[in-house]
C-alpha cells in the first residue's frame, strides 16, 4: 500500500514493531498526518488501481503478519477478500498493538467477510467518518 512516512527513518532498526500510543518514533508532522488521517490519502491510488477496496480487512505489514501468523495460524483467513482502507475492525477496535488485539480484529474481519453487504458497508463508512472527525485512535 502507498502511504506517507510518518515515522523517523530509523524507526525499526531493531526489527518490525507495532506503533504505540505516544510513540516517540512518530515525527511531529507524522502526528498531524495520523491524527487527521491524511496519511491514508495516497491509498486512493491503490483503490483506483483495483489493488484494495474502500472497505475490507485492513492489510497488515508483511513483516508483522509473518510474526502474527506464527501465533494466530488462521490470521491469513481474513485475506479471502481484498483488503480495504477501513473496515469493521478499525471502527470497533481502533488501533491495536499486540496479539490480543490482532485476535479481536481477526474475529471482526471474519464476521465482516461472512456478512458483507450494502447495509454493513454503509455502517462502516459512517463509523469511519465519525472516527476521523472525532480524531479517535492515533
Amino acid at each position: 500500500m502507498i502511504k506517507y512516512r510518518s515515522m523517523v527513518t530509523t524507526a525499526e532498526v531493531n526489527g518490525p514493531q507495532w506503533a504505540k500510543l505516544d510513540d516517540a518514533r512518530i515525527t511531529r508532522l507524522g502526528k498531524i498526518l495520523r491524527s487527521t488521517r491524511v496519511d491514508e490519502i495516497p491509498q486512493v491510488l491503490n483503490i483506483l488501481l483495483f489493488q484494495i477496496n474502500v472497505i475490507g480487512p485492513r492489510a497488515e505489514r508483511p513483516e508483522l503478519a509473518f510474526n502474527i501468523v506464527r501465533e494466530i495460524p488462521n490470521f491469513h483467513d481474513r485475506l479471502i477478500i481484498k483488503p480495504g482502507i477501513t473496515g469493521l475492525a478499525q471502527i470497533r477496535s481502533g488501533y491495536t498493538n499486540d496479539l490480543d488485539g490482532a485476535r479481536i480484529k481477526l474475529t471482526q474481519d471474519l464476521f465482516y467477510i461472512k456478512n458483507q453487504g450494502i447495509y454493513i458497508d454503509v455502517r462502516i463508512l459512517f463509523g469511519t467518518i465519525v472516527t476521523v472527525l472525532k480524531k479517535l485512535g492515533y
